[in-house]
């Protein structure tokens, strides 16, 4: 009867250990998960500053080259080089137009793919040049907006953007 008990005994310490190593693996995924959405959180800030900045390198920065950019000017989706040509044209007439996001929510599929869902607010300048919210603080635009994003050489990258 000892004999059979000190299986036993061996048998849950074993499944223990087994439970702890899980159990620790799992804990670290929904940290690498969480570290990972601030990292795709960080592309799509720096974006919006960039674009908001007028800044064309910076904001190009953050797509990847074959990226497919949903256009409202446009009416479709273009590319990367097509969407640089339309900024750079709508930024020379010196539009008053400023952007932001809000209600960013990101799901990371795998270490290399994710998609962040969001609201997108455009908004336009007043005539003395400071940002503010048209029609008593509301946006002029507001979508539903999503950015499809991969990892690529160590670093998130937009690969794909679609109205919603």
């Amino acid at each position: 009867m000892k004999r059979g008990l000190g299986w036993l005994s061996r048998g849950v310490v074993g499944l223990g250990i087994v439970a702890a190593v899980a159990g620790t693996g799992w804990a670290q995924a929904m940290l690498d998960a969480e570290a990972e959405s601030k990292q795709i959180k960080t592309v799509i800030d720096e974006a919006f500053k960039a674009s908001n900045a007028h800044n064309i390198d910076q904001t190009m920065a953050q797509y990847a080259d074959d990226a497919r950019i949903d256009s409202k000017v446009a009416g479709s989706k273009i590319s990367k080089s097509a969407y640089r040509e339309q900024l750079t044209r709508a930024w020379s007439r010196d539009s008053p137009v400023w952007a932001e996001y809000g209600n960013l929510q990101v799901s990371v599929a795998d270490p290399s793919h994710a998609v962040a869902q969001g609201m997108i607010f455009i908004h336009l300048h007043a005539a003395s040049g400071q940002k503010t919210r048209h029609i008593q603080g509301g946006p002029d635009v507001s979508e539903k907006y999503e950015w499809r994003m991969e990892k690529r050489d160590g670093r998130w990258l937009i690969v794909e953007t679609s109205y919603k």
